[in-house]
């Protein structure tokens, strides 16, 4: 009787962790392949090979990171079987035969690094995440920060420092 409670509680969570981030999942798989059928299959593949390894998760705080790692890794894995082929859009489909697979992987990889980072950096307490918006965002060097929100150059570049801190434990 406790079994079958603790793989309904199991289930729950699932559950919940799919309502939660099947969107995400999919639009990241829509982002890739540009095929609404095609990012089902890969949303329904990530959430399968989520649950067979669900237990592998140690920090339940990243799980949205987790899940989106295994869906691009998964979309990649369909593309490169797939390339060539009709289900990825004329502009994918250009660029994969242009380059090599590993290019396609690392420039995929980078802008989904792009987007964390972005999103890391709105989770910013704001007196971190203003100057690291003017430096990353706007360009400004440190003086210009300083000048702009009227703080020392020190408090900037402290404030950048710590900032950086925090974006490297949130990645």
């Amino acid at each position: 009787m406790a079994m079958a409670s603790a793989i309904e509680k199991e289930q729950l969570n699932f559950n919940e962790i799919y309502n939660l981030y099947h969107k995400l999942i999919y639009h990241i798989a829509y982002c890739m392949t540009k095929d609404p059928h095609v990012s089902e299959d890969i949303t329904q593949e990530t959430f399968l090979k989520a649950f067979l390894k669900l237990d592998t998760l140690f920090d339940k705080e990243k799980i949205g990171n987790w899940l989106s790692a295994i869906a691009r890794r998964t979309a990649i894995d369909v593309i490169r079987k797939n390339k060539g082929a009709s289900d990825v859009a004329l502009e994918e489909e250009y660029f994969l035969e242009k380059q090599s697979t590993e290019l396609v992987e690392e420039a995929i990889e980078y802008r989904f690094l792009k987007n964390e980072v972005q999103e890391e950096i709105s989770t910013l307490k704001p007196s971190y995440r203003d100057v690291m918006v003017l430096k990353v965002y706007s360009g400004l060097k440190d003086k210009e920060i300083a000048k702009q929100l009227k703080l020392s150059t020190a408090t900037v570049k402290t404030r950048l420092h710590r900032a950086r801190q925090q974006l490297k434990v949130g990645l």
